[in-house]
């Protein structure tokens, strides 16, 4: 069964790679770049030829009835996902030049949403490279939140029973089947969020390039904008084009969708309390920002805003004067909501963790009375979450700083990659470039991303001896 599903998913990935490539291939072709033409003109045959191949095998072999390890299943074959499918993701990569540790970093990196390139100027320098980061960004993003809302929304990794936890399993089907049904639902809305931003970018003067890429990279939290200037370089039209579509990657997805499909008319944007704990957190980050910024905070509060709304929902993409490292990385590890494609911590364990200390205080002003019912909350598993992401951040950090990198340089790399915000390293040095980094620095970075996108928890299950276990 978990073959099947593993098959399953890696089949459905490979058309999605396969479609991408032939749109690369076809542009090559129009724009006459003879050097991508056969890059993107092998990729379309063997992501074909793969696609094919696992789906006579899905076809061949029915997926079962869910059983008792189904839950096991599902989080191996989301494993097998980030380890498996970052190396075909490479393999444009890898014609181009790239060696296999350095396309697999690329494809990692994009395929988490996490925006952390080998050379911010190679990563431009190619239109059709430009563009396959940004799809493979785009993919991550779409698998992010069906995986999210599938598996991760439980009470047990998030810690707290959602609102927006409407993607249970429903009887005799499986948890791969329940991925499958929640990515159906998800696509057309994330595709017709796509080609609204891309359409208005185009209106905004935004080079046509330019404009895919932003598109596709910033409606999956990826912070890719393809230029070395950045959000700078643009028309202001263009930068609140920008604005917009990092705030609608922060939000809570859900909502989002029933705005689109009218569906479930019970949950909007009025009801989430992420949405409006988001807005709430951006202002307050960008009085924060503004003031550490330097003189004339005021004035700088349009482009603090910008900041705010990027690091809070990890793009990590910063402009004008920048505010100070602290309050920019503890921003990051807050993260969005709980079903967006941002990174973090996730506001929602936030929320529960305030209204937890809330009752806590109410409790010592009234030591006798009896505090209102509140929403039930595992806080031992958002305890449990916090402490790994601490343990985890705080590894990677004497990582870094064991191969002999500035610990400034070694927190700022452990947030980025931890909380999937990877242009956050701009702050603490003159470009995004992880090329400074050692080869093998940079895979277990490239890990961490993975970790950061399984949600840590998860990660940490498949430690536990009792998971593996029938």
């Amino acid at each position: 069964m978990l073959w099947s599903g593993i098959s399953r998913v890696l089949g459905v990935s490979f058309v999605a790679l396969a479609v991408f490539s032939l749109v690369q291939t076809l542009i090559a072709l129009l724009i006459g770049d003879e050097q991508m033409l056969p890059v993107f003109g092998f990729m379309l045959v063997l992501m074909s030829f793969l696609a094919a191949t696992f789906l006579v095998q899905v076809r061949m072999k029915s997926v079962g009835p869910g059983t008792s390890g189904g839950f096991r299943n599902i989080i191996l074959l989301l494993l097998c996902w980030w380890l498996i499918l970052p190396f075909f993701g490479g393999v444009p990569f890898l014609l181009y030049g790239y060696n296999v540790a350095d396309s697999w970093f690329e494809s990692v990196s994009a395929l988490t949403t996490t925006g952390a390139w080998l050379s911010v100027e190679e990563a431009t320098r190619s239109n059709l490279l430009m563009l396959w980061r940004a799809q493979l960004q785009w993919l991550g993003g779409l698998f992010s939140l069906a995986a999210i809302a599938t598996v991760f929304i439980r009470p047990d990794f998030v810690g707290v029973e959602s609102d927006t936890a409407m993607f249970s399993r429903r009887a005799g089907e499986t948890y791969v089947d329940s991925f499958f049904s929640t990515l159906r639902g998800f696509l057309p809305v994330y595709l017709a969020m796509t080609a609204i931003v891309f359409g208005v970018l185009l209106a905004s003067f935004a080079p046509f390039f330019e404009a895919a890429t932003m598109a596709m990279s910033l409606m999956a939290s990826g912070g890719f904008l393809p230029t070395e200037e950045g959000a700078q370089s643009y028309l202001v039209s263009t930068q609140i084009v920008i604005f917009f579509a990092m705030l609608l990657s922060g939000i809570n997805f859900l909502a989002i969708r029933n705005t689109f499909g009218r569906q479930q008319k019970n949950f909007s944007f009025a009801r989430d309390r992420e949405t409006q704990a988001f807005l709430m957190c951006a202002l307050v980050a960008m009085a924060i920002f503004a003031l550490t910024a330097g003189s004339d905070s005021f004035a700088r509060l349009p482009n603090q805003l910008f900041n705010a709304v990027s690091v809070l929902s990890t793009n990590g993409v910063v402009t004008g004067n920048e505010p100070a490292l602290v309050a920019v990385l503890v921003v990051a590890v807050i993260g969005g909501a709980s079903i967006s494609t941002a990174g973090g911590l996730k506001l929602l364990r936030w929320l529960a963790t305030m209204e937890r200390a809330g009752q806590e205080v109410w409790m010592l002003i009234h030591p006798r009375g009896v505090p209102d019912k509140q929403k039930a909350a595992n806080e031992l598993a958002i305890w449990i979450h916090y402490m790994c992401f601490a343990i985890l951040l705080a590894v990677l950090v004497l990582i870094v700083t064991a191969f002999g990198y500035p610990l400034e340089i070694g927190i700022t790399a452990a947030v980025a990659s931890l909380t999937n915000a990877g242009p956050l390293l701009t702050l603490v040095a003159d470009n995004a470039d992880y090329q400074k980094f050692d080869p093998i620095l940079r895979i277990v970075m490239g890990l961490t991303m993975i970790i950061g996108r399984l949600e840590t928890v998860a990660a940490l299950v498949l430690l536990n001896r009792y998971f593996w276990k029938a």
